[in-house]
């Protein structure tokens, strides 16, 4: 008996001594009574040894778990007198009084220069979402107006980072539907991370950035979202059409214990109407193109539906599975193109007039599924692994005709199968040393039926294996460093050749913290551009009675290498960033001469290269009210191949100036974009982008339920050019290209959006009345 008691009182006495508790605690501001978010807590012992370390939550609230004992509470936030507090815990969960915090005023000036919630790493920008940055916004896209470097263009929703349009939006490392990502609400994102230099997992698909949106994984509820906009011309540019484009979409997120599952529907119609003249020469022959009666003669009309449904499984709080399908469909009697010129055509000094008529008819099916799962292994190690598969199924009809009975007809049908597998693994060693290891593998294939005056078939096959390796070091001091490679293989397949490809992209990226007001990175990356698949295509379209267009299926893909050195002054508002890009084997449009007749195709060229620098900042000019948000580049361009060396320079700017009014939180923006600008080609350059100046309006109404925005287009010119050109020259030929976009001018867009949210934040701490009980009477 006596033994049974002993091992009893030991087991009892054992598991008192194991036994832990919680501690709450929450932390405001002393004048504004507001909760301090993001403040960091570290609890120590007598020793000054570090227990355990946390970030206060949205509200101001922090918990951690500890044995009883004596402890030391030191909290720090920028722009506020650190506190340092003894606490006492016995065998129950103790709530703290709440801590208010008072403001120093000896480093007010820092907290003005530098957002707390703003920090710039090594390898990439974190913005947390506070309050303050959620004003006026309504979904993703209104906050990445706020963030530095990052444009949001309203009429099309398309994000630029740096003026660079190929960016990748994430969603908690996971790529998912774009549109999904822009509207998700501001009150369901943590924090979003901006890489500008992105490594080996996206270098085959040639992203120039990527944001990831960090979600917060204690909210729990739906969002429903509908939204209705349409852009009119207002001076009958777009011909007799008074509408130019309609979007119409609605959308849900709801998260429930360990599921979220999203989904959506957009239906969009496109009608527009431009003036186009043409001229083209060869030898002695010329081809004047010009619009009937001076009027639009180029219209296209469109119409995409798009499905997607999406879900995100949390096994555990570490390990994660999303699936994702979406199904887009363009009908092929609503995607119709019509070009009709007045001709002269001259040859050998003889003349003639003729009308002529490019009809276009084309269809698109296309299926995307997306399986990813995430498993943070431990602390040090995390493993992720995609799977994704997309199918495409194309139908075009192209059909040239004149007046005189003369026409040529061509049809082509397109299925494209792609998929990816990629297997990602990171490993921590320590605080400083960190491991990021990966494999890729993509595989394409497009099957080509062509029907004109005798049918054609044929299969290209694209395949693709990429490694890739990187090793971080960051330890406390002012040199931070990030150095790998990727080797990539690419194996093409067409019906009567295989060739394969290499290549080595380095990347490393020195980060070097000079100071608070300033900081630089070196970084040196690398990417892969891949043809697309009407550059592959072996099949001879018709333009007119001068030029045709075919593919090359010889193409490969160009590896481009880019160095920079990205200098951050004043506390990362103004950055200036040089650059120097050299790209192998850029693919770029040429052709040849058949007989009377210049056939235009694709080729890889010798050697691209590029140099500039880029600029951005941004500027508090009112406290909470009113920001500009600039970038720019100036860059000169230069290509050579074979003998031939051509130069193009130009420059860009994208500006957004930014007024929220602090009393009813109507958001005025001035907008001016200058994108349309010369991009080299080896024969000559295009022009791919637009300019606009001009003023968006935005108000909430019926408690943010619904949003109205407006933007105008003024009709102003101040160095802005409303035509884009393509300009061609090669040996006997040369073309010239000319399309009016002043529609621009004149232009007004409406945008009506609906939002419903029973969202809420779970809170993390839960508050009891933590008051000392009597010991219970029992055996012992």
């Amino acid at each position: 008996m006596r033994k049974i008691l002993f091992l009893l009182i030991t087991l009892l006495t054992t598991h008192i001594l194991a036994a832990t508790n919680h501690i709450y605690g929450k932390l405001k501001d002393l004048d504004s009574k507001q909760p301090i978010e993001f403040a960091s807590i570290s609890v120590k012992t007598s020793e000054n040894t570090i227990v355990c370390s946390m970030a206060s939550n949205l509200k101001g609230e922090f918990d951690f778990e500890t044995k009883p004992g004596n402890y030391n509470l030191e909290i720090r936030c920028m722009g506020y007198t650190t506190l340092q507090k003894t606490i006492q815990v016995d065998n129950q969960d103790v709530y703290l009084k709440t801590f208010e915090m008072k403001i120093d005023n000896k480093s007010i000036q820092e907290v003005q220069v530098v957002a707390s919630s703003y920090k710039e790493k090594y390898d990439k920008s974190v913005q947390l979402i506070t309050k303050q940055l959620k004003e006026g916004t309504n979904n993703l896209t209104d906050i990445l107006t706020k963030i530095r470097g990052v444009n949001v263009d309203p009429l099309d929703n398309s994000i630029k980072v740096n003026n660079e349009s190929k960016v990748l939006l994430l969603v908690d490392g996971v790529k998912k539907d774009q549109g999904y990502v822009k509207n998700l609400s501001p009150d369901r994102i943590s924090r979003i991370e901006v890489t500008r230099n992105p490594t080996g997992r996206y270098i085959s698909q040639g992203y120039n950035a990527v944001i990831n949106v960090i979600l917060k994984k204690n909210y729990s509820g739906l969002d429903l979202r509908a939204e209705e906009k349409g852009v009119f011309s207002l001076d009958n540019s777009n011909g007799d059409d008074f509408l130019i484009s309609n979007d119409a979409n609605i959308d849900f997120t709801f998260t429930h214990k360990k599921i979220n599952t999203y989904g959506s529907y957009s239906n969009n119609v496109s009608n527009t109407n431009l003036p186009i003249q043409n001229e083209k020469r060869l030898d002695n022959i010329s081809l004047i193109k010009n619009a009937v009666d001076h009027s639009t003669n180029s219209q296209k009309d469109g119409l995409t539906h798009s499905f997607v449904l999406g879900t995100d499984l949390f096994i555990t709080s570490k390990q994660i599975i999303s699936a994702e399908t979406n199904i887009s469909y363009s009908p092929f009697s609503k995607n119709h193109t019509t070009q009709k010129y007045q001709n002269t055509y001259t040859t050998n000094n003889l003349s003639e007039s003729f009308l002529s008529e490019l009809n276009n008819n084309q269809s698109e099916k296309a299926y995307h599924t997306l399986l990813s799962y995430q498993n943070q292994l431990s602390d040090k190690n995390k493993f992720e692994i995609d799977y994704g598969y997309n199918y495409i199924k194309n139908h075009l009809v192209n059909l040239y005709q004149e007046e005189a009975d003369i026409s040529t007809e061509q049809e082509l049908f397109t299925d494209s199968h792609h998929s990816i597998l990629e297997f990602n693994f990171q490993h921590r060693f320590s605080e400083e040393y960190a491991l990021e290891i990966g494999y890729r593998n993509i595989y394409k294939s497009y099957d080509y039926n062509y029907s004109t005056t005798e049918n054609a078939q044929t299969r290209n096959t694209d395949k693709r294996n990429l490694l890739y390796n990187y090793l971080s070091y960051t330890p406390k001091g002012k040199f931070k460093l990030k150095i790998g490679f990727a080797a990539e293989q690419n194996r093409l397949e067409t019906s009567n050749q295989t060739k394969t490809y290499r290549s080595i992209q380095p990347f490393l990226n020195v980060f070097y913290k000079h100071s608070k007001q300033m900081n630089m990175s070196l970084k040196l990356n690398s990417d892969s551009e891949y043809p697309y698949a009407n550059q592959i295509s072996p099949f001879k379209i018709t333009t007119d009675r001068l030029t045709s267009v075919t593919g090359n299926s010889n193409l490969t893909f160009a590896t481009q290498y880019k160095s920079s050195i990205d200098i951050k002054l004043f506390g990362n508002k103004l950055s200036i960033e040089p650059f120097y890009h050299y790209t192998k084997d850029k693919i770029s449009k040429n052709g040849q001469v058949i007989q009377d007749h210049f056939q235009y195709t694709y080729l890889n060229l010798d050697k691209h290269e590029s140099r500039g620098f880029n600029i951005g900042t941004k500027l508090n000019i009112i406290p909470k009210s009113m920001f500009l948000n600039f970038t720019g580049s100036f860059y000169w361009d230069k290509i050579k191949h074979n003998s031939h060396t051509h130069h193009v320079n130009d420059f860009t700017i994208n500006s957004n100036l930014i007024y929220i009014s602090p009393k009813h939180k109507t958001l005025y923006a001035l907008l001016l974009k200058k994108m349309n600008t010369k991009q080299i080609q080896a024969y000559g350059y295009e022009n791919n982008d637009n300019d606009y100046l001009g003023c968006l309006i935005k108000k909430s109404f019926f408690k943010k339920k619904i949003t109205a925005t407006a933007l105008y287009l003024l009709p102003v010119d101040l160095g802005l050019d409303y035509t884009m050109e393509e300009h061609f020259k090669y040996n006997s030929f040369r073309e010239h290209n000319k399309v009016d976009v002043g529609l621009l001018k004149n232009l007004f867009m409406l945008k009506l959006s609906y939002n419903f949210r029973k969202g809420i934040e779970v809170k993390s701490v839960k508050k009891k009345n933590y008051k000392q009980k009597k010991a219970a009477k029992g055996f012992f």
